[in-house]
């Protein structure tokens, strides 16, 4: 063998040892398209084949509610939804609408409330009854005025 056959044996050795690293790596990739695309037939599903609750458990409604109001509180803005809710919160004292804020909507409790705004805890809980009990009157007599009279108030 002459030096110009051994280059051309070394070339075509070459060229197939190349030639089976392609083949390998395709071959690999296929079998990773394969086994991804099993994957996905096993979880994911159709939804012409899904009944119609669970198709509904999917979706997601956006609220955009235009009833309602923003108050600030003791740096924090809170929202309420409910024209009739807040209206009974703005028919409160300054104070007894920022302990029913805090406690109700920012999820406070009575201690935490006296350490906010300063006073006696037992304040705190004395002024959240009284405003309770002031709310429910108010919208006691907001809805009865919508059904136009027709209950009666204690």
């Amino acid at each position: 063998m002459n030096f110009y056959n051994e280059l051309e044996y070394e070339w075509e050795k070459e060229e197939c040892n190349f030639d089976g690293f392609c083949r390998a790596v395709l071959r690999n990739e296929a079998r990773d398209c394969y086994r991804e695309l099993e994957r996905q037939a096993r979880k994911e599903i159709m939804f012409c084949e899904m009944s119609k609750r669970e198709v509904n458990n999917l979706l997601v409604e956006d609220s955009y509610s235009i009833d309602g109001s923003t108050f600030q509180v003791v740096g924090y803005d809170i929202w309420v939804e409910g024209d009739i809710l807040v209206e009974a919160i703005l028919s409160l004292t300054e104070v007894r609408q920022k302990i029913i804020l805090l406690s109700y909507f920012m999820d406070m409790s009575d201690k935490e409330i006296a350490q906010c705004l300063d006073m006696p805890k037992r304040t705190v809980n004395y002024g959240k009854n009284m405003a309770l009990a002031q709310m429910k009157k108010f919208m006691e007599v907001k809805n009865c005025e919508r059904k136009k009279g027709k209950c009666k108030l204690h």
